[in-house]
């Protein structure tokens, strides 16, 4: 069964894996709040607390650049990302 976010939410799991296979490495959460377009960083913690919580992400408390796609998780920005080119192919 697939897992439904809401579109924020959503939205923060892909720009995670996308700026994580970017660089390399994981971004911080300043980086992935300013990736978002978002005011402040209290906005993405939250998203993040539930996407955690979800066990679609793993985070170690208090180490930067700890945002880690569980194997869940990158199976949801895979099939997401995977129906976007779909879309994209047959508007």
């Amino acid at each position: 069964m697939p897992i439904v976010l809401p579109p924020r939410r959503l939205a923060v799991l892909v720009a995670l894996g996308r700026l994580t296979a970017a660089r390399g490495f994981p971004p911080t959460v300043r980086e992935l709040t300013a990736a978002l377009g978002l005011r402040s960083t209290n906005g993405a913690m939250e998203h993040l607390d539930a996407l955690a919580a979800a066990e679609l992400i793993a985070r170690t408390p208090g180490v930067a650049r700890a945002l880690v796609l569980t194997r869940l998780g990158r199976r949801v920005v895979d099939e997401h990302l995977a129906a976007q080119r779909l879309a994209a192919t047959y508007p």
